[in-house]
């Protein structure tokens, strides 16, 4: 410890008093060195210890502490320091401890602090509809029908009308240009369950907490549409568009940014 006050009494009793001065500037080095070294006041096997110990740590010869004192003595091999602070050390000691522990404890609230920030922003970055992966169990295909012969495309042999080639031109663009697809396995409207809309949940990038809320969002969409049939009295077209502009609407995905 850097500090060790000792109580008034100590330096003004009989056994301050009846040392010499040298004695008692000898019991001040003593009491310097123990408190650095915050060993109770005790240094232990002393009596074992070599002349230049003495000499050096403590400033005096290792014959002048055999001689009889009243602020200084043995107890076996051990020198005993009088009126050694020893409740200010256990003090000091109690309050680095203490220090040491709240430093801990601050240092994992702020580093819980973090995680928590960064879940929380890889939360929102994941709610994205960015991020939306495909559905494994379903399958575009583009329809054909080779019994049937297109409405947009003209009979064998005749060129297409100016009309026909606009018509066809338009519904190239409203699907990609990739041709009509077609959703095996999940339909539309009443056709869809739901199951349907727990995978199209499972497609989602969403964080765990985001996912169990789209589920509630699903059942309950799922319940106000009488089994994905009608909702506020007209025909459902596309149930799970709906469950998408429902998760939009509370917040578990983000709209694309065009």
């Amino acid at each position: 410890m850097r500090y060790f006050p000792v109580e008034c009494a100590s330096v003004t009793g009989p056994a301050f008093s009846c040392a010499t001065f040298e004695q008692q500037g000898q019991w001040l080095n003593l009491l310097t060195y123990c408190a650095g070294q915050e060993n109770g006041g005790r240094i232990e096997g002393a009596a074992e210890l070599p002349a230049v110990f003495f000499q050096r740590s403590l400033a005096m010869s290792k014959k002048e502490f055999e001689s009889e004192c009243p602020l200084w003595t043995w107890d076996g091999p051990d020198l005993v320091v009088k009126f050694y602070p020893l409740q200010n050390q256990e003090k000091c000691e109690a309050l680095r401890e203490s220090g040491r522990k709240g430093g801990k404890t601050r240092a994992a609230k702020a580093q819980a602090e973090k995680q928590e920030a960064n879940a929380q922003a890889d939360a929102q970055a994941n709610a994205s509809t960015d991020y939306i992966l495909p559905n494994p169990t379903q399958s575009h295909k583009t329809k054909e029908d080779p019994t049937q012969q297109s409405s947009t495309e003209s009979p064998p042999g005749e060129p297409a009308s100016p009309e026909e080639r606009d018509s066809l031109l338009k519904a190239m663009k409203d699907v990609g240009g990739k041709g009509l697809l077609r959703d095996d396995g999940v339909g539309s409207g009443s056709a869809i369950t739901l199951d349907d809309l727990y995978r199209k949940i499972e497609t989602l990038k969403i964080g765990p907490h985001n996912r169990i809320r789209a589920q509630d969002i699903a059942r309950k969409l799922w319940d106000d549409t009488e089994g994905g049939k009608r909702l506020g009295g007209k025909p459902v077209k596309d149930l799970r568009a709906v469950l998408m502009t429902r998760l939009q609407a509370e917040g578990v995905i983000r709209k694309k940014r065009k």
